[in-house]
């Protein structure tokens, strides 16, 4: 039995240490202070933690009730966090429990009655757990503020902003917002993330509000659109759409998409979720029916929802540098980060450039040997650029919607990226696909 609760910390707004799925958002493993011996080493090795590895080891989930409703469990794993790892994939931050808006579905009224300790995260306790961090010795994929409140609440954000990069100047921030706020005001010194989640479920305030209660659809556009031209380095900006019942209208999902094209967005995902009030015309099951018009659009789930997600299950090398004998090795790189097959259509999302930092002149899709399409490329990835900052090219990303073409027989497509580049060369990257894979299979074998 295993769980990815060592490789993924969460810090909550009091300076508590939590599992990260929903299921286990009471479940305390730590905390965090300002003391200059407050370690991260001991907080892996005391009650919480060691609790769990000694559970884990012996097949038994450690807080039996909370691990069964929990997506992260992994039931037929075997445990592989003997050795705490000294690199984190994420570090999930809560600055605020404080938010203006009453989402339905939302825990954190109740939470915030019950939960011991400060509604905002203290920037003391928060350098000290990135002093801590830096001095042990890990490294840290991502920081990600979000939360059951509202980052954008928190009086110090660009300060917490700040300090992350202090300690980790190579770790993208990225943020997942409401938007109800004027970019200036939450952003007064320029202290952006690298990226902003913005939850807009709608484009009418009529049926935005039925959720995002208290909620101005307005001020969450003209904050998407502020911070798309935000002036010096601007966060990439993803439209984050939550499929209700009362939002899911193919005009008004067609109305978002322009929308989002209009504002130059770099992505806008469609999510479907679990909760009571989600969407009846959409589902897993019947997604081709998504009106998808935009190349930047794409359907998501909730990870409760993980287990119906089509994946398009990679049998060969997703990285250029790893293919052995790729026609391109010395000039460029190309990334896929995922591919999905859903409503009879190929999804791809990842990064190419150059080795000097420029990017493709164009970058064709082939599925077999049919030509599917060509990528939008020049999407924005402060990841990418924090790995190769002397570069300097922060729009590596690309996305590819393409049609399935029907000739296509059997589970197993090979799919080709055509790099292009600038001067007129051309590099091949093929990558073996099993379009008939789901997460169902993943889920299956977690589950008995």
């Amino acid at each position: 039995m295993n769980c990815d609760i060592f490789k993924i910390l969460c810090l909550r707004a009091n300076g508590e240490f939590t599992c990260n799925y929903g299921a286990g958002q009471k479940v305390n493993l730590g905390w965090a202070t300002a003391a200059p011996d407050w370690s991260v080493r001991r907080l892996f090795a005391d009650r919480g933690y060691a609790l769990a590895r000694a559970m884990f080891r012996r097949g038994i989930a450690p807080w039996a009730t909370t691990c069964e409703q929990c997506v992260g469990l992994q039931r037929n794993e075997p445990f592989s966090h003997d050795v705490p790892t000294k690199r984190l994939e994420k570090l999930l931050v809560e600055p605020s429990l404080a938010c203006a808006l009453r989402c339905p579905s939302c825990s954190r009224v109740d939470l915030a009655t019950e939960r011991p300790g400060s509604t905002f995260l203290s920037v003391d306790i928060w350098r000290r757990v990135l002093a801590s961090l830096r001095e042990e010795g890990y490294l840290v994929d991502l920081f990600f503020f979000c939360g059951l409140g509202e980052p954008l609440a928190h009086p110090q954000l660009e300060d917490i902003i700040d300090c992350g990069r202090e300690f980790f100047p190579t770790t993208p921030v990225a943020i997942n917002t409401n938007g109800n706020y004027k970019f200036k005001d939450a952003f007064p010194r320029g202290s952006y993330p690298d990226r902003l989640i913005v939850s807009v479920d709608g484009l009418d305030q009529s049926s935005y509000e039925r959720y995002r209660i208290n909620g101005n659809v307005a001020r969450a556009l003209q904050f998407m659109h502020d911070a798309r031209h935000a002036p010096g380095r601007a966060p990439a900006v993803e439209w984050k759409y939550i499929l209700f019942r009362y939002d899911d209208s193919d005009v008004e999902l067609i109305a978002a998409q322009q929308k989002a094209a209009k504002l130059d967005i770099d992505s806008l995902q469609f999510v479907l979720t679990h909760t009571v009030e989600k969407s009846t015309r959409f589902t897993p099951e019947n997604i081709e029916e998504l009106p998808i018009v935009w190349s930047r659009a794409y359907p998501e789930t909730t990870p409760n929802l993980y287990f119906k997600r089509p994946e398009a299950r990679p049998l060969s090398v997703t990285n250029s540098e790893k293919l052995a004998g790729f026609g391109g090795a010395d000039r460029v790189r190309i990334n896929i980060d995922y591919c999905r097959s859903w409503s009879g259509r190929l999804m791809l999302r990842g990064w190419a450039m150059g080795y000097d930092g420029s990017g493709p002149r164009r970058l064709r899709i082939f599925i077999g040997e049919h030509e599917a399409g060509v990528a939008e490329v020049g999407l924005a990835r402060e990841d990418v650029w924090h790995v190769y900052p002397s570069l300097g090219n922060r729009r590596t990303g690309f996305n590819a919607v393409c049609e399935i073409p029907h000739a296509l027989t059997g589970a197993v497509a090979k799919v080709t990226l055509v790099y292009d580049a600038p001067d007129g060369a051309s590099f091949q990257f093929p990558v073996d696909y099993d379009l008939g894979h789901t997460g169902a299979e993943q889920f299956n074998h977690h589950c008995p």
